[in-house]
């Protein structure tokens, strides 16, 4: 997509290239899920400029010939050396084949995020000696939703709209979530010949009522997991190891807290 051609203050339709060159699409109702830093929303007026504040800038390896402990694994690594402000992972895809990446937050980081994973990789024995096939790398916003997602005829979804859990960077669950409202709210829409601005503002109502409430908390719980120094985050990561998940209550890990660092607990306090 190289532009929207507005007419009237609404998106009239989207210019794109192709095989044959220019293509011009025109649209009733624009749902734009063009990304971090989306395009689409500065056009319309949307304000969405990111600082590095809110921004994790991610870097990946794909690799093959690792030894993993068990291809059934997760592995997360926290740390203002490993990951500033973000974590390292090893997510198996088999026996010997796994995603190796980091995620750092753009306003602690002191080198590029790739410089990050190489040092990751080369400290970790089981992975030194595997073989890079892929490399990949993006941005993810991790300060919260947009304040608007609905302007005019357009509605943003997904990374476009910042609907991504702010301490995993994860976001594939609420953009698809976030991409059927949509859809079935411009559908609606299209149908009943009213696409304006107060008819669309459905989709902002239901995706805040359907998701919107957790990404606030995992923001919190962010903000909160930034304030702990390394030694901090190792004894929270000891103390939710002493309890048994199968069982775990909130009762049981409060008290491990207390027991661990009574400290601990008062900058935890945002969390509970």
């Amino acid at each position: 997509m190289n532009r929207v051609i507005l007419e009237n203050g609404r998106a009239a339709a989207v210019v794109g290239s192709g095989i044959g060159g220019r293509v011009e699409v025109r649209c009733k109702v624009l749902i734009a899920a063009d990304g971090v830093g989306s395009r689409v929303a500065r056009w319309v007026g949307i304000r969405s400029t990111l600082t590095p504040a809110d921004l994790d800038t991610c870097a990946q390896f794909q690799m093959v010939n690792v030894k993993l402990e068990s291809s059934r694994l997760l592995e997360f690594y926290l740390g203002s050396k490993i990951a500033p402000g973000g974590y390292a992972w090893v997510f198996p895809k088999g026996e010997d084949y796994a995603n190796i990446g980091v995620g750092v937050l753009a306003s602690r980081a002191e080198v590029p995020p790739i410089e990050y994973l190489r040092r990751f990789v080369e400290k970790m024995p089981n992975l030194a000696r595997g073989k890079i096939v892929e490399v990949n790398a993006g941005g993810v916003p991790v300060c919260g939703p947009l304040r608007q997602t609905v302007k005019s005829n357009v509605i943003l979804v997904g990374d476009a709209a910042r609907q991504v859990n702010p301490l995993t960077g994860g976001g594939i669950d609420s953009a698809m979530r976030a991409g059927t409202i949509a859809g079935e709210v411009a559908a609606k829409a299209v149908k009943e010949g009213n696409v304006s601005e107060k008819r669309l503002r459905e989709y902002e109502r239901r995706w805040r009522e359907d998701f919107g409430g957790r990404l606030q908390k995992y923001l919190k719980a962010k903000e909160v997991l930034l304030s702990l120094s390394d030694e901090e985050l190792d004894k929270l990561a000891s103390t939710v190891s002493k309890v048994h998940f199968d069982r775990i209550s909130l009762t049981d890990l409060l008290k491990e807290i207390v027991r661990a660092d009574p400290k601990l607990l008062f900058k935890l306090r945002g969390l509970f």
